[in-house]
């Protein structure tokens, strides 16, 4: 994985330290990515590797989560958007492309909804855009979405239960059977990326889900104003391709991509191709 150029850290008002990183300050163009819940920049090493050889990549570690400290008060989405702006300023990284996966492409379409338009180019959104526990989709959807979500919520205890047990290595044949990640997930990716949870908090991680799972964006999809590239995964329990073609029509000036038979571990299995996506999609904003 590239070595990052810059590491910086911000502190916010309440008390939190954010870590962030910058790969190719000199690059043509910003594009800043933002996790989904539990993850760390391990999970973008494909699209950094690509798109950081002619672009300024800003990655960064959300409150709880990767390097960064715990919030000290009850965390909300309203939240996790102020300490994006934080980053993207610190970062210099005006105007940018913005790129959310999970609980983070909420995230970046709630910044984008609240931004200046000098401030935010486009969005892309990977398997995500609306709350877990989101009515749409059906009652029976939701709810299981909901409950697979809460149970997500308990990755870092099991992770840490699996590593001192020594069946770090089971997990990924479980993980598959879950249909978290499917056949081409690489194990060296799943590995680093079950140890990174096991460094998480378990409260820290329920409290968070908890948080996205509270939160009701009313008409956000329809009030973003700048273009959004949605990219879905076919085989993704948590965000069927079905409810992401959804969001996707109700985004005013949207494209849809599909990812056929990746999961919701899709940034590890087809990366390569996701980050081709992306950069075609901010060659395209260039070019406008």
């Amino acid at each position: 994985m590239r070595i990052p150029d810059r590491v910086g850290r911000i502190e916010r008002p309440e008390g939190c330290r954010l870590d962030l990183r910058v790969y190719n300050p000199a690059g043509r163009r910003s594009i800043v990515l933002t996790n989904g819940l539990g993850c760390t920049e391990v999970l973008w090493r494909h699209v950094i590797d690509d798109l950081a050889s002619d672009h300024r990549v800003v990655t960064w570690d959300a409150r709880d989560q990767g390097s960064s400290s715990e919030s000290p008060g009850a965390l909300t989405v309203g939240t996790c958007v102020a300490d994006l702006a934080a980053v993207q300023d610190a970062a210099g990284a005006i105007p940018a492309v913005h790129v959310g996966f999970g609980t983070g492409a909420l995230v970046v379409l709630e910044h984008a909804r609240s931004s200046k338009e000098r401030d935010v180019e486009g969005v892309v959104i990977i398997q995500g855009g609306l709350p877990p526990r989101s009515a749409r989709h059906g009652g029976a959807a939701a709810l299981s979405r909901g409950l697979l979500g809460q149970l997500v919520a308990l990755a870092p205890g099991g992770a840490r239960l699996a590593l001192r047990l020594g069946l770090g290595e089971a997990l990924h044949p479980l993980a598959r059977r879950l249909r978290l990640v499917g056949p081409t997930c690489d194990r060296r990716d799943f590995s680093d990326h079950v140890t990174s949870l096991a460094r998480q908090s378990v409260t820290a991680h329920f409290e968070t889900a908890r948080a996205f799972a509270r939160h009701r964006g009313v008409d956000l999809l329809s009030r973003i104003e700048v273009p959004v590239l949605v990219v879905a995964a076919a085989r993704d329990p948590l965000f069927p391709e079905t409810l992401m073609q959804e969001v996707c029509e109700q985004l005013p000036r949207s494209r849809y991509v599909p990812l056929p038979g990746a999961s919701h571990a899709c940034l590890f299995e087809v990366g390569p191709i996701i980050a081709g996506h992306v950069r075609r999609f901010v060659e395209e904003l260039g070019a406008a």
